[in-house]
């Protein structure tokens, strides 16, 4: 455990014993620095070498290249090392990897807070107890095997099976693996639940939900989901870590199998294996027969089920849900395009208060996501309160059919998702006051009209609506995706047409409209002044307005399958790249290798009238060259 003095025990004997080796060193923190640290094995190999041959190391290459160096310099010198809180094997066999690294008489102290023994150590220690002896019979190889892959290296939990399995034939060891994997030998589980015990009741809840729900998830999922429980998981996990309860690895929360089976048994312990009056639901067929049988739940706090696993002929209702007064986290699985409504033959309207609390009991909530939840017919006004939230998703909400007026109220939202909201209609009318809104996601809603406010959302960067959008946002919209394939991000997209008011778009540098069955471009585009890239791919204009050639910073002008576009004569000076593939119509364009103040390259493959009415044969090979040279170039801002 933690804090018991290993490193101080480890430290005390370095410094009084250190004079009497040819050579010493102290690798401290070896666990931090060689997952926290870029290069941290290699420094601590570095530092290894550097220390035990008094500064006559150089630098080595990488780890493996460490290893070498280890084993050839110092097999011959009698050496005293500490290697410092350890939690994995990689680092022993990366800084200690054999005897034959080290010369006769050398000390090599190890301070780990991992109890596992190696797999001949385990294999010994296991087969003592089961045979008094340190060679298995050849029929229990397998077997053993499995034994050490169960305990996990825990030397408690080898010894008691290797006890307990004394004397059974190979057959009845098969059988009794089978029923430990369910039943955990109690001799074990009671010598584990010693350091449970003596846990916080906050710090229990964090194990138990985690052993229960979350082993193997990703840990900072797993901090929110615990931290809106109001269980301090930040301490609470180090407290779980420093008594070897917990681990993490690849940022996932980790735990032995026995450990978990541990915590699953707790459960059921303490409910007197009644599944109704278990705190916990992990398996949704449990949460079927407590929700059909009427099994009075009234002790359980959480349920995190797989609904994806839900037949699909179930139905049932909530009803009981009013009976569940503790319950605090309610996960039911995951979006699948499979699912139908019917699989619900009501709404979930029971929840208990601790889940239907007015969303001012939550005032801290960053992201509130209610994504496929069917039944939801309103949002509560009070949502207003969440002061923090950023992200609101709504997605597949299929019953909601208004938003309340006090949306606009989220003064720190900035992702609003209401993708396949099919019976919502209409916006709040003074959405324009989410000044901070950045995403708004409106593909399959029925919405038919836009409110005017809609131009004052000033930081908009991505509204999708598919392929189709309404006639009021023409002239209205500042910022947009249409058809939902242009990049995000820096990117800033935008609808136009007649009216349009180029108020507050003196920054725009990208804008992508194509696919828009636009007829023209208006004159207005030309107060674009900082304008950097133009997309207008797909549409149906016959020519560009006069005003684009006002564009001076414009660098790349992408006309792709323009199949209506018949000249491009005014263009801008500063233009870098200009493809127009598949423009059919196109009759007249400036060519490049003539004396002009344009420095671009151009592409105009399958541009057919154009072809047949110049010598264009020399400009497209001209330009297929150039364009080739520069293309990685232009490709890198789609990727």
């Amino acid at each position: 455990m933690g804090g018991t003095g290993k490193t101080t025990l480890a430290r005390a004997f370095y410094n009084l014993m250190s004079s009497q080796f040819e050579g010493s060193s102290f690798l401290a923190n070896v666990k931090d620095i060689s997952r926290d640290k870029k290069d941290g094995l290699k420094s601590l190999q570095e530092q290894l070498l550097s220390e035990t041959l008094k500064g006559k190391c150089t630098e080595i290459n990488d780890v493996h290249g460490g290893m070498n160096m280890i084993s050839s310099r110092l097999c011959g010198k009698k050496l005293l090392v500490v290697i410092d809180d350890v939690d994995h094997l990689d680092q022993l066999k990366k800084l200690a990897g054999k005897l034959e690294w080290f010369g006769l008489g050398n000390r090599i102290i190890i301070t780990t807070r991992d109890e596992t023994t190696g797999h001949d150590e385990a294999l010994q220690l296991c087969t003592w107890n089961a045979f008094k002896g340190v060679c298995p019979y050849e029929d229990y190889v397998n077997l053993f095997e499995q034994v050490i892959e169960y305990a996990n290296g825990l030397p408690l939990a080898l010894e008691v099976l290797g006890s307990f399995l004394c004397g059974k034939s190979v057959n009845e060891w098969k059988s009794e693996l089978d029923r430990l994997k369910k039943y955990p030998k109690k001799e074990i589980v009671d010598v584990l639940r010693i350091s449970f015990d003596q846990l916080e009741d906050t710090d229990k809840n964090i194990f138990l939900d985690i052993a229960c729900f979350f082993n193997g998830s990703d840990k900072d999922y797993v901090m929110k989901v615990l931290d809106s429980c109001i269980f301090y998981p930040e301490i609470g996990i180090r407290n779980l870590i420093d008594k070897s309860l917990l681990s993490i690895r690849d940022n996932e929360f980790w735990k032995r199998d026995l450990l978990q089976e541990m915590g699953w048994k707790i459960v059921c312990d303490k409910s007197n294996n009644k599944l109704g009056r278990q705190s916990r639901i992990r398996n949704f067929a449990d949460l079927l027969q407590v929700l059909i049988n009427n099994m009075e739940p009234e002790e359980v706090e959480a349920i995190v089920c797989n609904m994806f696993d839900l037949p699909y002929s179930t139905k049932f209702d909530f009803e009981d849900f009013r009976k569940m007064k503790k319950l605090r986290l309610l996960i039911l699985g995951k979006k699948d395009s499979g699912w139908t409504v019917e699989t619900f033959s009501t709404k979930i309207d029971y929840l208990s208060n601790e889940l239907r609390k007015d969303f001012s009991v939550v005032a801290n909530l960053e992201e509130l996501k209610l994504s496929g939840c069917w039944g939801l017919l309103e949002i509560d006004p009070s949502i207003t309160s969440l002061a923090n939230l950023t992200l609101l998703d709504l997605s597949y909400c299929i019953s909601l059919k208004n938003l309340p007026a006090s949306v606009s109220g989220l003064i720190s939202l900035r992702v609003l998702d209401l993708y396949g909201c099919s019976k919502l209609r209409k916006l709040p009318e003074d959405i324009g006051d989410l000044k901070g809104l950045e995403e708004l996601d409106l593909r399959h809603t029925t919405i038919c009209e836009f409110p005017p406010s809609i131009a004052l959302l000033e930081n908009l960067k991505t509204l999708n609506c598919g392929n189709r959008f309404p006639p009021t946002l023409l002239g209205l919209i500042k910022f947009a995706i249409i058809g939902g394939n242009a990049k995000l991000g820096n990117t800033i997209n935008m609808i136009v047409g007649k009216g349009l008011s180029s108020v507050g778009l003196c920054s725009l540098k990208t804008l992508k409209i194509s696919d828009c069955n636009l007829g023209e471009i208006p004159e207005e585009i030309g107060s674009l002044v900082s304008l950097e890239e133009l997309d207008l791919s797909y549409n149906h204009f016959i020519s560009l307005p006069a005003s684009i050639s006002a564009l001076s910073k414009l660098k790349n002008l992408i006309l792709f399958r323009c199949e209506s576009l018949r000249s491009l004569t005014e263009l801008p000076s500063g233009l870098e790249f200009v493809v127009a593939n598949g423009c059919t119509s196109l009759e007249t364009f400036l060519n490049p290798s003539n004396q002009c103040n344009l420095r671009c390259s151009t592409f105009c493959i399958g541009c057919l009238k154009l072809s047949r009415k110049q010598d264009s044969e020399r400009t497209i090979f001209t330009s297929l060259k150039t364009y080739l040279q520069v293309f990685s170039k232009f490709l890198s801002s789609y990727i």
